[in-house]
């Protein structure tokens, strides 16, 4: 059966490969982030963070107070720029935490840590966002 969506961009559903709700609920402290911060979470590629957009996320983390921002090392090789980035902007301690990218089977659980989805503004999430 074909489904025609003329005004759609992506279609997507995990609800047969992630049913709800999840089996064990992630917590903080496993993926190295504090108990009880407002946590503000990215998960796409880092190559899509801008130094505006960095610049204005900065600005949310050190103006709400205990927050986090969490972000992927994806790929790997830009952790070094974007942590030099950071240290220009004042993210110290907790108020960076930069993850591993997350197990297949259960990266959506994960994600659900995170109080508030950021996106990006030139290249949007596409699969992230739909996750």
């Amino acid at each position: 059966k074909f489904v025609y969506l003329p005004m759609s961009y992506f279609v997507n559903d995990h609800k047969q490969l992630y049913p709800r709700p999840f089996e064990t609920p992630p917590k903080c402290s496993e993926h190295d982030l504090k108990e009880g911060n407002v946590v503000l979470g990215n998960f796409g590629q880092l190559y899509k963070v801008e130094p505006r957009l960095f610049d204005v996320w900065s600005n949310i983390i050190h103006r709400v107070q205990n927050s986090t921002l969490w972000l992927l090392k994806f790929p790997e090789e830009a952790v070094a720029r974007l942590n030099k980035q950071a240290r220009q902007r004042r993210l110290h301690g907790n108020s960076l935490v930069l993850s591993s990218l997350l197990p297949i089977d259960s990266h959506l659980s994960i994600k659900t840590i995170a109080d508030i989805g950021l996106d990006t503004l030139i290249f949007n999430g596409h699969t992230t966002g739909a996750d």
